[in-house]
């Protein structure tokens, strides 16, 4: 089984399978048939005992397991309907509520009856046979461990937080350091750390973190063992934000936070960028309007990492720089620094590019001049708390499609919604970490080794 998920999972072609079959098999045939010469035929004795049971009693019966739960160091496997058994038969036998999640039963009781919702826990497990040791089981508390994962309950009438394990924070962080103190990072490691990193990006606010694993993961299918400048950039992002970045917030209370909405829309001919938005922080609910052009260097610098080739690269005139994606997905960061009043709220913004929409839901994208940008706008996302929801608008009835074919000031008000021109900034910062990033085909010299 193992050897065909293996191949499954893509790390050996079709016929590489059968290669690596016939030993499984054969380290699998040698050690049973040593067992089948120690392990005896016989069985242990039947119970012959009638029990009687009362008239008006009832038939409770407990069993002790007859499969182990068992895990491995990637994905978590469970052979075992037990978990999911208990949590159903706590629930009627005690009127506890239990969440099954894998091997874990999980639960949620207020301060008045978690202690006895613990007992009643604890008991069945004991009647169970279940020997269940306290560091498995520990007492309820405001701020428990699940997964690798602290979850703070704090005011239940705003938000819960989820934080990064200390224990898990500082291995990651150890091994993070001892990568960038060797230089060195095999393919084998490689993989771990990104399925980490993932996992604990989690924890963190939004999708911040998830552009910063694609290198490591590409690591993972390569044949050499020095850093590059992405790793290299990738490994200080971590170094330095891990420990730092707001943890992830669970809002109980979303429709009290004040409602941003906006569309947003390019034009891949003259690269135009067109934004409305309503949102009552601006000072009233009247709809604000802006018109920007994309800087040319921006342009030729997305060009340049879809060839492959050096930032030097040029664009003759008239030719297309097919950056459509990027123009669409660069549209939430020119809106979160021309609106600086947006934070602490909720966002709705519609898009109608699919590459652009599906690399903003994502926080990651394949491609490097889109990591960027998506790693740049899912950081001012977390640092202002913004809870935003990416989703598609047709094209048809994508308000923001005028003010993205010609300045405001020509526009006017043709849909007379009374909307008011604003002006649009490019985001400063987002044009000097392209500037400084190596191209993504080819290690450059010279190249930052800051990403974002």
């Amino acid at each position: 089984i193992t050897t065909l998920m293996v191949w499954q999972k893509g790390l050996i072609s079709f016929t590489e399978f059968f290669a690596i079959f016939v030993p499984s098999v054969v380290n699998w045939i040698i050690p049973a048939t040593i067992m089948s010469f120690t392990v005896g035929a016989g069985k242990p004795a039947e119970i012959t005992e009638e029990v009687h049971i009362r008239e008006g009693g009832i038939v409770v019966v407990f069993g002790e397991p007859a499969v182990q739960l068992f895990g491995g160091s990637s994905a978590p496997l469970n052979s075992s309907r037990l978990p999911d058994d208990s949590a159903e038969d706590v629930a009627v036998l005690f009127a506890v509520a239990f969440q099954q999640c894998i091997d874990d039963l999980l639960g949620q009781e207020e301060w008045t009856s978690a202690d006895w919702g613990y007992i009643c826990w604890r008991l069945f497990a004991a009647m169970a046979g279940w020997d269940v040791p306290d560091k498995k089981s520990p007492l309820p508390g405001a701020r428990p461990r699940v997964l690798g994962a602290f979850m703070h309950y704090g005011n239940l009438a705003r938000a819960s937080h989820l934080c990064i394990c200390p224990i898990r924070l500082q291995a990651i962080l150890q091994q993070l350091q001892s990568i960038q103190s060797l230089q060195l990072l095999y393919p084998v490691e490689a993989m771990s750390i990104h399925g980490k990193l993932m996992h604990v990006s989690d924890q963190m606010f939004g999708q911040v973190g998830r552009a910063h694993t694609r290198a490591f993961r590409r690591r993972s299918y390569e044949h050499r063992t020095t850093l590059n400048p992405q790793l290299r950039a990738a490994l200080s992002w971590w170094l330095n934000h891990l420990a730092s970045t707001p943890p992830r917030e669970v809002p109980l209370r979303v429709g009290d936070l004040p409602l941003a909405v906006s569309w947003g829309d390019g034009e891949g001919s003259d690269a135009g960028l067109g934004v409305v938005i309503v949102f009552t922080g601006l000072g009233d609910s009247r709809p604000r309007v802006g018109h920007l052009k994309t800087p040319p260097q921006l342009r030729r610098y997305w060009a340049a990492q879809r060839e492959a080739i050096a930032p030097t690269f040029q664009l003759a005139p008239g030719d297309d720089p097919r950056d459509i994606q990027q123009i669409e997905a660069v549209n939430p960061a020119v809106i979160l620094y021309s609106f600086p009043q947006l934070q602490h709220c909720l966002w709705l913004h519609f898009v109608d590019n699919n590459g652009a929409l599906s690399g903003l839901v994502k926080g990651s994208a394949s491609v490097m001049a889109d990591e960027i940008i998506l790693g740049h706008t899912w950081s001012q996302i977390a640092q202002r708390k913004i809870w935003v929801y990416f989703d598609r608008v047709d094209s048809e009835s994508n308000i923001s499609d005028l003010p993205s074919r010609c300045p405001v000031a020509e526009l006017g008000d043709p849909l007379r919604v009374g909307w008011v021109p604003h002006r649009l900034y490019f985001p400063p910062s987002l044009s000097i970490l392209i500037a400084s990033t190596p191209s993504e085909g080819r290690d450059m010299p010279g190249g930052s080794d800051v990403l974002l």
